[in-house]
């Protein structure tokens, strides 16, 4: 047994040589072939540069278009807030109830006024002076 095993191994070891020869034939041959590329192969790989070359493109061009749709977003935010914090819309006049202790069993009501932006983002909450 143990000797048709090992002959069965060395004729699996020999069709792997023979195989990898072929390989290393086929690149050796086409390394010093006298031959160039064809126009086909060319084209081929012209095409799929170009492809890269969009994708990289469209990716940019999305970048720069989420960059520029932050900064307005940003700029909305901070002038939302700005006119928030100079009260520059009327105060309206309400009670606020704060709620505290443990299971918020005790509270306390305040009047205030209330300062909020034109787009209602942001609020101002100031204690009524008496």
């Amino acid at each position: 047994m143990g000797l048709g095993q090992n002959w069965k191994s060395k004729i699996g070891q020999v069709v792997k040589m023979k195989n990898t020869d072929k390989r290393e034939n086929c690149i050796v041959k086409k390394l010093r072939s006298r031959g160039g590329e064809t126009l086909a192969e060319m084209l081929v790989a012209v095409l799929i540069i170009a492809l890269g070359m969009l994708m990289v493109v469209s990716l940019i061009v999305a970048s720069n278009r989420l960059i520029a749709k932050g900064d307005a977003k940003m700029t909305s935010i901070y002038e939302n807030m700005d006119q928030a914090e100079k009260k520059t819309s009327p105060a309206t006049e309400q009670k606020v109830t704060v709620t505290f202790g443990q299971n918020g069993t005790d509270s306390a009501t305040f009047d205030v006024n209330v300062h909020q932006d034109t787009d209602k983002d942001f609020t101002i909450y100031e204690k009524k002076s008496e």
